[in-house]
């Protein structure tokens, strides 16, 4: 006889779930009126203790309802399209989960300083290579949710006088797709002496040779950061320090170089 009620259960259900096409919500659809029918067969056999159990479950499948007029009404709630679209987003999700995740082991191994690029025994030996700057962890702004800092710097002394500095400017934000923001070809300088070097985008645009100007270029990325190498042109022997500065839309930043602090070896 159980056996008997299991198999009136299972096509009541499967006749009220027809309807379903997407096949996780007709399982689960299924699942919850099972719930149903056991909770109500529990309940009429506490209150009719001498009715028999075919007489439970046919006064728990009538009292449950039509299984096919109930089946219509689940079919309007329970579109397919939208159990397709979920599946869609959870596999889109994913994917762009796992690209996050290998783009940042490719990149994991990229530079973050300057001090990988050229030895500090050679600076040393060759006055014509690179000083390294003292790292300047400290200088650190806010922009927005995005933080940039400056991982280090390298100076060299050109060959009429003039130098020339190259420096990591690092952004980091958990907000990815913004970066913060900033549009580093408008980054300018001025030093001690009162300066001025040109933005990337003011000597591209004006098409003009300016004698100081500096140079932005996007050097590595992770899912949560970029470093930009920053390079800053014509700087001039007598100067002590440098500051960039950045003002667009709004934001606006300054970090500040001291040009006469070198790294320890």
């Amino acid at each position: 006889m159980e056996e008997y009620n299991r198999a009136r259960e299972e096509r009541w259900l499967d006749t009220a779930t027809a309807g379903i096409r997407f096949g996780p919500d007709r399982r689960a659809v299924s699942e919850e009126l099972a719930a149903h029918l056991e909770d109500k067969t529990a309940d009429l056999q506490r209150i009719f203790p001498d009715m028999t159990e075919s007489e439970v479950w046919d006064r728990t499948l009538k009292e449950m309802g039509d299984p096919r007029a109930l089946g219509k009404e689940l079919a309007k709630i329970h579109r397919p399209w939208l159990g397709y679209l979920w599946r869609a987003s959870q596999v889109a999700l994913a994917a762009a989960l796992l690209v996050l995740v290998l783009v940042g082991i490719n990149v994991i191994g990229g530079s973050s300083t300057l001090g990988g690029w050229y030895g500090r025994e050679s600076s040393r030996r060759d006055s014509q290579d690179g000083i390294i700057l003292l790292a300047a962890e400290e200088e650190t702004v806010e922009l927005e949710g995005c933080t940039l800092s400056l991982d280090g710097a390298v100076l060299w002394s050109g060959p009429v006088g003039e130098r020339s500095m190259e420096l990591c400017l690092r952004a980091e934000t958990l907000r990815f797709w913004e970066k913060g923001g900033c549009q580093f070809e408008h980054i300018t300088a001025t030093d001690d002496l009162g300066s001025h070097y040109a933005s990337e985008y003011e000597w591209s645009m004006k098409a003009a040779d300016f004698r100081r100007h500096i140079y932005v270029y996007l050097d590595g990325w992770g899912p949560f950061y970029q470093n930009y190498r920053v390079q800053v042109r014509g700087i001039a022997p007598e100067a002590e320090w440098i500051r960039l500065e950045y003002q667009l839309l709004g934001r606006s930043f300054s970090l500040n170089v001291d040009l006469t602090k070198e790294a320890e070896a």
